[in-house]
């Protein structure tokens, strides 16, 4: 079945959003880019913002979990795996 959406999530100010192997952040005002995010070799499948707009986690079509940090933008931590 194809898929004809990426996984998305937002914060008060910015839009997140999974194309293939990365995150990119934009602005709401003028959706140029904050923030690109990288570290996944697999399709990015899920992606989810807490309610601060502070982290971020995205899990990929092999299992692999990363929490980013939106404010400073880098990896909180090694990525946890073996969550397909």
């Amino acid at each position: 079945m194809p898929q004809h959406f990426n996984p998305c999530s937002a914060t008060d100010n910015s839009f997140l959003s999974a194309q293939g192997s990365s995150n990119v952040c934009r602005f709401h005002s003028s959706l140029s880019t904050c923030g690109r995010f990288t570290g996944h070799e697999a399709k990015v499948e899920l992606l989810a913002v807490d309610h601060l707009g502070h982290y971020a986690v995205s899990c990929d079509m092999e299992g692999l979990a990363i929490i980013w940090n939106l404010v400073y933008q880098f990896r909180v931590d090694e990525p946890l795996t073996g969550l397909a």
